[in-house]
């Protein structure tokens, strides 16, 4: 059943394929990292996509694409 962007099985909840490209386009290091106005956005787009990935089964897309945008953030915040 495919509802309120998730995907939901009976054993599993995935994210819609539709969200998980967009996600993985607009946090791709390479694409993100070409103009300032890019970077900051991923930068933005970070912690939704983090709430996004907490609540199904995507514990490997979120290791991969999220978490070293919430490690730079954190950075950010530290210094």
């Amino acid at each position: 059943v495919d509802f309120v962007g998730y995907r939901f099985f009976h054993d599993r909840t995935l994210l819609r394929t539709a969200m998980t490209r967009r996600m993985r386009r607009r946090l791709s290091p390479a694409k993100a990292r070409r103009t300032p106005g890019r970077y900051w956005r991923a930068v933005g787009a970070a912690p939704s996509y983090n709430g996004w990935t907490q609540f199904g089964n995507t514990h490997s897309l979120n290791r991969q694409v999220v978490a070293p945008w919430m490690r730079e953030i954190k950075e950010m915040q530290d210094a």
